[in-house]
């Protein structure tokens, strides 16, 4: 049965895939946040019509949602990266609080991912569905596998033994 340590480097990886969309979401929130300056008004004016339209239609809140979401995702980032670090190390109250908070963010990110694709199925977006799915989609499917490992459960690298796999490997040298 695989050890609840091999979650770290899936709640790791996790915690790195959080940064980055992370970054790419507070970037989206900055591009709102700009819109009225010049800069901005002449790539809008060069952008096809419609989606000029429905950028300059946009909600003013747009910008502080992405930017509240960026920072939720970078402190839970932060979050599963200590925990991963004691979880690594063995500790039993440590890997506890790590279920829970990991069972907390699965169900937070699949509910997420979830209404990402009834609400580009329903807006008939396949571009930005796709977009979505992936920036949401990922870190669900990791949060899933480091969940399962929390539990004792989940893929191992290999589940088959050699022989001599108990013999240490510098016996052949006799010593």
């Amino acid at each position: 049965m695989p050890s609840t340590r091999d979650a770290a480097p899936w709640m790791w990886t996790l915690a790195a895939a959080l940064v980055m969309c992370g970054g790419c979401t507070s970037l989206a929130g900055v591009m709102f946040l700009l819109l009225d300056t010049a800069f901005m008004q002449d790539v809008i004016s060069e952008m096809p019509p419609e989606q000029a339209e429905a950028l300059r239609n946009e909600d003013p809140l747009m910008a502080v949602t992405l930017l509240a979401i960026s920072i939720f995702g970078v402190l839970l980032a932060v979050t599963l990266a200590i925990l991963g670090f004691g979880v690594r190390a063995g500790h039993r109250g440590t890997t506890q609080v790590a279920r829970v908070v990991m069972i907390l963010v699965l169900v937070g990110l699949g509910g997420f991912a979830l209404l990402t694709l009834v609400g580009g199925l329903v807006q008939g977006q396949p571009v930005q569905l796709a977009i979505s799915l992936l920036m949401v989609g990922i870190p669900t499917a990791l949060a899933a596998l480091a969940t399962a490992r929390l539990f004792g459960r989940g893929p191992t690298p290999s589940t088959t033994r050699r022989p001599d796999d108990d013999e240490p490997w510098n016996a052949h040298l006799g010593g």
